[in-house]
């Protein structure tokens, strides 16, 4: 059933043209279109006050933050800064370079390390006590048959 589902979430990427993954554009969209009865006041050239819903928000587009949190949180252009791009750039003057429409983005490359993977545990409360208990001094072993130390 795994390799059923990993094929064809393989066979639907790979019919995928778009730069985003289906679920971001969709997203982006939803936003635009929340977005589009917001006022935008510019305060410099690249930052602008967006009145919308509830509150107003400070976008600035070189630092690709928002006063709301979302943009800086997800790295998404929430609804307010998408607001301000477009009125900084309108959308009949949208071009995106040549060079850029052509690049083909590749996943980085990895290596896997040799031999077995190292269990990893977590570390339970007995296992935390234990290991303070015993950085302690004064504790030495005894001798079984006369209970003293320095042999055993």
């Amino acid at each position: 059933m795994l390799t059923r589902c990993f094929f064809k979430r393989k066979k639907l990427i790979s019919k995928h043209t778009h730069r985003l993954t289906i679920d971001v554009e969709e997203k982006i969209d939803r936003r635009i279109e929340k977005g589009n009865f917001f006022r935008v006041y510019p305060v410099t050239d690249s930052q602008l006050l967006v009145k919308g819903d509830t509150i107003d928000c400070f976008v600035d587009l070189d630092k690709w933050t928002c006063s709301c949190g979302k943009y800086d949180l997800l790295k998404i252009p929430c609804r307010d800064a998408i607001k301000a791009g477009f009125f900084v750039v309108p959308e009949d003057g949208w071009s995106v370079p040549q060079v850029v429409e052509n690049s083909e983005v590749l996943p980085p490359e990895t290596r896997r390390s040799l031999g077995r993977n190292r269990k990893r545990r977590y570390e339970t409360v007995e296992d935390k006590i234990r290991s303070s208990q015993g950085s302690q001094g004064g504790q030495f072993r005894k001798c079984s048959r006369c209970g003293l130390g320095g042999h055993n």
